[in-house]
């Protein structure tokens, strides 16, 4: 069988899945996290107990859908002072493509400061006229300041202690500081797809964790997070699937794409106040 049929014949079958899931929801009894939803109204399960309030909450903060993350951070930190990490992006290749976050970063906030681990890169960053320091996001490290904006784009997934990582970045907070987070959506359809063609996903072999939003309420639970609010990222729409599919997805799911269309979350996280009904007072 070629490549083209056997794309297509994983097209209509995750086409299946998605049906028989929609029907299993709507006619039956399903459980998730431990608790048991019921049909609703139009065909949407009823949840009860723990995940009806998560599923109420992260209903109360999500955003409608982005296309340009780096547009979108550009815009939050616009005449603020920022805190970029992980600025290097593996190698230099990266530095002269539209694409670099930095880039944006740099260019909309009034003072930005990039830090990573990669001391030689930086040095030649700073020779390009960037402010940078190296730093370990997970230590105890202070750079003498707090900032307005936290930006880390991408970089959650490497980091194996991430409740240190957000102790840092609290470190070099105010009352009022914003830290943005993109990271890998694992419910991704694409994904998915490329599970069913190669019946195996591998993932970046330097990534070590996937943060899903209720991952990220219980961190913001054990640290001094908030979770403002959160969007997924579907990429600009020059794709067949994007222009239309997704509008068509999009209507049939009443103004509100799932989750499963973006690529990427953003989480925007607000420092020191805390999260609504949490049981626990231990702060970072």
């Amino acid at each position: 069988m070629s490549q083209p049929a056997r794309c297509a014949k994983a097209k209509i079958h995750m086409l299946r899945l998605v049906r028989a899931q929609r029907q299993t929801s709507t006619c039956g009894t399903v459980r998730l996290l431990g608790v048991r939803a019921v049909p609703g109204k139009g065909g949407r399960p009823r949840f009860h107990g723990l995940a009806a309030s998560l599923r109420a909450e992260l209903e109360s903060r999500q955003i409608p859908a982005i296309y340009d993350r780096n547009y979108y951070f550009g815009q939050l930190v616009k005449g603020k002072s920022a805190l970029d990490i992980g600025i290097v992006e593996h190698d230099a290749r990266h530095w002269d493509s539209p694409a670099w976050l930095h880039h944006y970063i740099h260019a909309s906030a009034a003072f930005c400061l990039g830090v990573d681990t990669n001391t030689e890169a930086l040095k030649s960053l700073t020779e390009k006229g960037y402010n940078t320091t190296t730093v370990d996001v997970t230590s105890d490290a202070y750079l003498g300041r707090d900032f307005d904006v936290i930006v880390a784009g991408e970089l959650v997934e490497h980091v194996s202690q991430v409740e240190s990582f957000l102790a840092f970045c609290a470190r070099h907070a105010h009352s009022d500081t914003q830290l943005l987070l993109s990271t890998p959506n694992p419910h991704y359809i694409g994904f998915f797809m490329r599970m069913l063609r190669e019946n195996m996903f591998i993932s970046n072999a330097e990534h070590v964790s996937w943060l899903s939003p209720t991952h990220i309420l219980e961190l913001c639970r054990r640290t001094s997070w908030w979770l403002e609010h959160y969007t997924i990222v579907v990429g600009s729409p020059t794709r067949f699937y994007q222009k239309v599919i997704i509008p068509s997805v999009l209507a049939s799911y009443r103004q509100r794409l799932p989750e499963w269309i973006g690529y990427a979350y953003i989480y925007v996280l607000r420092f020191g106040k805390p999260v609504s009904g949490s049981a626990s007072k231990d702060r970072v």
